[in-house]
């Protein structure tokens, strides 16, 4: 059920995304080393698609540039799929140990 409604908001975002719907202020720059040869910078940022998870954080990519050794991924956070990610997380947790107190109180 977790995975219907987390699937639902990532097809939201994106429809969002793609229609350019955000607020630039709302992006969030990773930066990366890029060690490829024969790639050149890129004179502005293009669109892309794409999702890191970092600290337990989900960001989609919006776009990235690359200027000499180093690639820009301009990101958005995804707050839906995060919380969603995290009551699932959470849920899994509760059912496993209730699992385990009901194993321990049969096995006394």
């Amino acid at each position: 059920m977790f995975q219907y409604f987390i699937n639902k908001s990532e097809t939201k975002l994106i429809r969002q995304l793609d229609e350019n719907n955000y607020a630039e202020s709302d992006l969030i720059i990773i930066k990366t080393p890029l060690n490829l040869p024969y790639y050149n910078s890129t004179a502005s940022a293009e669109r892309i698609d794409g999702e890191i998870k970092i600290s337990g954080v989900h960001y989609r990519y919006v776009k990235r540039s690359i200027s000499r050794d180093t690639l820009y991924l301009y990101c958005i956070p995804n707050t839906a799929k995060t919380k969603l990610s995290k009551a699932e997380h959470d849920y899994s947790g509760s059912v496993a140990d209730a699992q385990s107190d009901k194993k321990r109180m049969i096995h006394r």
